[in-house]
């Protein structure tokens, strides 16, 4: 290896030119190796409160939630608003 680097999530040692730029919360971008971007970004799209898969983030609301963004669903955001 080049350039032996620990993945900032796992541990995992991997070269970095293998690791992927993932943007785990909004506007924060890490390098991970590739199991942990692909748990990254499949959380990423995926409602905060029922875990629901957000096929389309036009369909979810960013609320904040222990202090970070997240997204929820339609249903999730109006059960919400209620409370």
């Amino acid at each position: 290896m080049d350039m032996p680097t620990p993945c900032p999530h796992c541990g995992e040692v991997c070269e970095f030119n293998d690791m992927i730029e993932t943007e785990i919360e909004l506007n924060v971008e890490v390098f991970l190796c590739d199991e942990c971007a692909e748990n990254a970004e499949e959380e990423k799209t995926k409602c905060f409160e029922c875990s629901e898969v957000i096929w389309d983030e036009d369909d979810a609301t960013k609320i904040k939630a222990d202090g970070r963004d997240v997204l929820v669903c339609e249903i999730c955001f109006d059960f919400l608003e209620e409370e």
